[in-house]
């Protein structure tokens, strides 16, 4: 009985080390790194000839081959949760992030946020995209609402007053 009670205990120490273990450390998560999120509001359209993508820019970047950020989470119109964004390309002390998926470019963006290190001051923006479409109302210079047609008018009081004369005289359509 008491070899089971030694083990026993020692599976209830190990299960507590490892639990504190596991869930040590800062639950911040890395103090070198701090979450940017993208100005989504204010991008161009793309351009008839142009790929159909959405595209991503962090600017200002610091040796981009090593700080630029691997990867960028968007969160579209419509999606239950974010989409990550691998493999930018980087131009100078820029790095670009595309999407072209078909199901994607019917969509827009919600949100769009990256994990960068620390002392970076640049811009994270929505760069280029499917343009929003726009309602256009056409509008007839002749046209004039339903109510102000006299024919219209006249029919609407025509109806009304045979509907009255079939109730009062107990007329019945079946």
């Amino acid at each position: 009985m008491r070899r089971y009670l030694i083990l026993a205990l020692s599976v209830l120490v190990l299960m507590a080390f490892l639990t504190t273990a596991a869930f040590a450390g800062d639950p911040v998560g890395d103090p070198t790194l701090k979450t940017i999120t993208a100005h989504v509001d204010d991008y161009s359209c793309n351009e008839p000839g142009d790929p159909n993508v959405w595209g991503f820019t962090i600017n200002q970047i610091e040796n981009p081959e090593v700080n630029a950020p691997k990867e960028i989470r968007v969160w579209y119109e419509g999606l239950p949760t974010f989409v990550t964004l691998t493999k930018p390309k980087i131009d100078g002390p820029v790095a670009h992030y595309e999407d072209n998926d078909p199901d994607h470019l019917n969509r827009y963006v919600v949100k769009a946020e990256a994990d960068i290190y620390v002392g970076w001051g640049g811009e994270f923006n929505l760069s280029h995209g499917p343009c929003k479409p726009t309602a256009v109302t056409i509008v007839s210079a002749d046209a004039k609402p339903l109510a102000a047609n006299p024919y219209v008018t006249g029919l609407v009081i025509l109806l009304t007053a045979a509907a009255f004369f079939f109730v009062a005289a107990g007329v019945r359509l079946s």
